[in-house]
């Protein structure tokens, strides 16, 4: 008798569940499970880097700067196309982009670089933010690694203290929209908001100083 089989696009976490049945001695239908490997398979998306390449900063003049280090994998066997990259922010934010492709700009430049404060060159070889479309095909088997950098309007809330570790969202589409999701562990550097602030206290010490002085 000739079997029928329905299989659906899962997430790996509802793979890792299945072999999780699967180990714990629960038969599971053979052809099944490769249909489900097969049906996982696409980009994987996985956190690399150091602390400095993976964090939030106060832009000088406002706004806040985001660098997240990331390695994506095309584990299928067809070449897949990068679509889109999303970050999730821990705040509310409205006016978040990705900086431009420098080789887009005029005049035309070969270094991403973030407004007024953080890094003072980024290499555009070391960024992936232009890997989409074209630039971001990936075939069987290939691997690409670098930076994912980014800006937002709104500034880091106060109630987030310098070197506090934070974890945030990361999804990576393919050209048929589907979703890759990461969560980035980050760290908050505060170092402009430090800098300012020892500013103040230093300006109103010489204030109060002049004051008695006058006395």
């Amino acid at each position: 008798m000739k079997r029928w089989t329905l299989i659906t696009k899962v997430s790996s976490g509802e793979f890792l569940r299945m072999t999780q049945i699967l180990a714990s001695g629960i038969p599971l239908d053979d052809e099944v499970m490769e249909h489900l490997r097969a049906s996982c398979r696409g980009l994987s998306v996985s956190q690399t880097g150091t602390l400095l390449e993976n964090t939030i900063f106060d832009l000088e003049h406002g706004g806040t700067g985001y660098i997240v280090s990331i390695a994506i994998d095309n584990t299928s066997t067809k070449t897949v196309r990068i679509d889109q990259y999303r970050l999730e922010q821990p705040w509310p934010e409205s006016g978040f982009h990705w900086l431009e492709d420098p080789r887009k700009m005029i005049p035309r430049e070969n270094t991403y670089s973030f407004p007024q404060y953080g890094p003072e060159g980024l290499e555009r070889e070391c960024v992936l933010n232009h890997r989409l479309g074209r630039h971001g095909r990936l075939l069987p088997g290939d691997y690409i690694e670098g930076l994912l950098c980014g800006v937002g309007q709104a500034c880091i809330p106060k109630e987030y203290y310098h070197r506090q570790r934070l974890s945030i969202r990361l999804s990576v589409f393919d050209g048929r929209g589907r979703e890759t999701d990461l969560l980035i562990d980050i760290i908050v550097n505060r170092e402009i908001q430090i800098w300012h602030q020892r500013r103040v206290e230093a300006f109103k010490t010489r204030n109060a100083r002049a004051s008695w002085a006058k006395v």
